[in-house]
């Protein structure tokens, strides 16, 4: 019998090493990392810590909604665009933020179809998988409501009971995380992280990110920073 059907897929290939120069695949397989957590060099494994092999011959995927698809190759036509025109000398740590973007949000996308599952309602994990599409636009309750035909109280209820956190901390939460990873990874201005992130008050931003990490983002840069 002959099939002719084809099909279409996007592979995302990256080495280690371009987040941290000491991931390379000896140490990441024999599981070093995984004894230094509470360091920086920790918070740099997370990011590709669903990405590394656990055994031989198993191969780990993770299934990406439409939605989610569209998500990830906006951010890859990004970097590819920001490659491409190269249109002010911050371009190369601007690449690496959206290849680290792309990352945190696969990450996402794997914590997403493997552990938000069992004691997690359906409606919880789509509020999420919502939250993630849109880190860097405005949310608000009364956007996330309408897009749900839900109200306040049943959402706060609902996503509390499966998450431990309000649906706004969650956004603040996902936000900051992202946050710190480009501040500690690039030298792209503060002002633009923000506003990638939905903050288009600079001074919003900067106060956010001081009362959920007791610094500014500045301090934090200089406290974390791995290209000085």
């Amino acid at each position: 019998v002959c099939d002719d059907t084809r099909f279409e897929a996007t592979v995302v290939y990256f080495k280690p090493s371009v987040i941290n120069d000491v991931f390379q695949y000896e140490q990441l397989y024999a599981g070093e990392f995984e004894k230094l957590q509470g360091t920086t060099l920790y918070q740099d494994y997370l990011i590709i810590r669903n990405f590394v092999q656990k055994e031989a011959g198993v191969i780990q995927y993770s299934r990406l909604t439409d939605v989610s698809l569209t998500k990830l190759l906006e951010l890859i036509e990004k970097m590819k665009q920001d490659l491409d025109e190269q249109y002010d000398g911050y371009w190369p740590c601007r690449s690496r933020s959206f290849f680290i973007e792309i990352l945190f949000f696969l990450n996402f996308c794997y914590n997403n179809d493997h552990c938000y599952t069992g004691n997690t309602s359906s409606f919880t994990t789509q509020v999420i998988e919502y939250l993630n599409q849109h880190i860097d636009e405005r949310l608000d309750l009364e956007r996330i409501t309408k897009e749900f035909h839900v109200n306040r109280n049943y959402l706060n209820q609902e996503f509390t009971r499966d998450t431990g956190m309000t649906c706004l901390a969650y956004v603040v939460k996902l936000r900051i995380d992202l946050a710190k990873l480009w501040l500690a990874e690039t030298e792209i201005p503060i002002h633009e992280i923000g506003r990638r992130l939905g903050y288009l008050d600079h001074n919003y931003f900067t106060k956010v990110f001081h009362k959920e990490c007791g610094v500014s983002p500045s301090q934090y840069r200089n406290d974390y920073s791995q290209n000085e």
